[in-house]
């Protein structure tokens, strides 16, 4: 049987703010060893406490889903920096947009967030790759009606989706991708919700916590052993 690793820095840390802010929370051990934090942050005060330990600072990458049965889309949230890719409907031209400005709101809405940590060096990665890509695509105000000016697909030199954008992107110190660092069998390209099971029960120790933002759920720690990610 593995020995169960401690805590991360990350994961600690929210744990302490959880516990600050009366957070709903629980460790879990999973299978390896690997120990996560579950959070259900709903409310101002437990929102603000998870925002202060995922701070510009901490490389970190939250993947994100809306937890609605019509959903199906990744987001993400990378220190603090809220981003995804959109296509124009009807067209193969993308654009990376920002969906927030770092700081979540209640809601009676559920957002699932898977909490990655990365190395120094990957995240600065990471930070790269979104400049390059803003920089390339210019200005949305000039991208044309179809989105037809500005490429990302050549800034980035490879094909992707809202998923691939994030589980393909090279981050590591030879190149891999994130799924491979992530320690995931492939990169569920096209398929958010699978992305975001995998997260939970196939990830390794990168993925650091599990995350369900807006209403209180009074149930969410009767079971922790259960999966939250309800896809």
């Amino acid at each position: 049987m593995a020995q169960e690793r401690p805590l991360g820095a990350v994961a600690a840390a929210l744990e302490q703010a959880a516990r600050q802010n009366g957070t709903a929370s629980y460790i879990r051990a999973c299978p390896g060893g690997v120990r996560r934090i579950y959070l259900n942050p709903s409310g101002w005060q437990q929102l603000r406490g998870v925002e202060g330990v995922l701070s510009s600072r901490a490389n970190t990458l939250e993947i994100c889903h809306i937890g609605t049965a019509d959903a199906n889309h990744t987001l993400g949230m990378f220190n603090r920096q809220a981003i995804h890719v959109q296509y124009r409907t009807g067209t193969s031209n993308w654009r990376l947009r920002r969906w927030g400005d770092g700081s979540l709101r209640p809601s009676g809405n559920k957002l699932y967030s898977g909490i990655i940590q990365l190395t120094p060096s990957e995240a600065q990665r990471m930070q790269e790759q979104l400049d390059r890509g803003f920089a390339a695509q210019g200005d949305e105000l000039s991208a044309g009606p179809s989105w037809e000016r500005g490429n990302l697909g050549q800034a980035y030199g490879r094909s992707f989706n809202c998923v691939s954008f994030f589980s393909e992107m090279p981050l590591g110190d030879h190149g891999e991708p994130l799924w491979q660092i992530l320690g995931l069998p492939h990169s569920y390209s096209g398929n958010p919700r699978a992305l975001m099971n995998a997260l939970e029960t196939q990830a390794n120790d990168r993925v650091v916590g599990i995350c369900v933002y807006g209403p209180a759920l009074p149930d969410f720690a009767t079971d922790p052993n259960g999966n939250k990610l309800g896809f």
